[in-house]
């Protein structure tokens, strides 16, 4: 399914061009942007990424709650940064829209509220977001242009699927769910997956499940090489349904 088709489903709009069909709140981007603006300038250098997730929700989830946001929002903000791509540390704006999704879809859990897709549109920028889909634990969340390092990285559930291409660690450290790029992705894929599922239907740079315990990755186009030591492993890899790590199967089907 292209991600138009997901996005005329849930939204029941011939939507051609999102950032011009969006019904725009424009008071609460603002606020929103408010937000998102005191959540980067407290960002430090030295933190991780996940610490500055959980600093997100910790410090701003009662402000954003108070907005009561919709899914439709999200996606909104996702094309208002445009303007802003000039601003210190741009690229952790993928961690801020990641808490925005699981703050919203936490209340929706609790209201027993049926979960839609979210939608992200990341065209257009010259720089891309980093971390989106950051600790999903359940959401479905579609992105619709190019992302920066570490999509999807400490998922735990959940779905992340990217209609374009992602930079280096993909799936870094995940634990469960799945990922799937229909583009390209650079190098580390899958580097310290521990169970979650990540499918690549174009290429794959170095050191491809650099690190993996358990999981499995499928990649259908063409691999630059193997993470150290997955040659000598059975870990599930797979280059077009053959499983690439198991040294007995790359020397029946010739693979060096």
């Amino acid at each position: 399914m292209k991600l138009t088709n997901i996005i005329e489903t849930e939204y029941d709009t011939d939507w051609k061009n999102p950032r011009t069909e969006l019904k725009t709140d424009t008071k609460l981007q603002k606020k929103i942007l408010q937000i998102y603006f005191q959540a980067i300038a407290s960002f430090e250098t030295k933190m991780e990424s996940t610490e500055m997730y959980d600093k997100i929700i910790k410090k701003s989830k009662k402000a954003l709650n108070s907005l009561s946001y919709t899914r439709e929002d999200i996606t909104q903000f996702s094309t208002e940064l445009l303007s802003h791509q000039d601003i210190l540390r741009f690229y952790w704006s993928g961690i801020f829209i990641s808490a925005l999704i699981h703050i919203h879809h936490e209340e929706e859990i609790k209201k027993k509220i049926a979960s839609s897709p979210y939608i992200i549109i990341t065209e257009g920028y010259e720089k891309s977001f980093s971390y989106l889909g950051i600790k999903n634990s359940s959401a479905n969340i579609y992105i619709q242009g190019n992302c920066n390092i570490r999509t999807g990285a400490y998922m735990n559930g959940g779905l992340v699927h990217i209609f374009g291409n992602t930079g280096n660690q993909t799936g870094y450290a995940i634990t469960g769910g799945k990922i799937i790029v229909e583009g390209n992705t650079q190098n580390n894929l899958g580097e310290k997956n521990d169970g979650g599922y990540i499918h690549i239907k174009g290429n794959v740079g170095d050191k491809l499940g650099e690190k993996m315990q358990r999981g499995r990755i499928d990649i259908d186009g063409t691999i630059l090489s193997l993470g150290d030591k997955i040659k000598e492993s059975k870990q599930e890899i797979y280059q077009r349904g053959i499983q690439i790590t198991d040294w007995r199967i790359r020397k029946k089907h010739g693979i060096d």
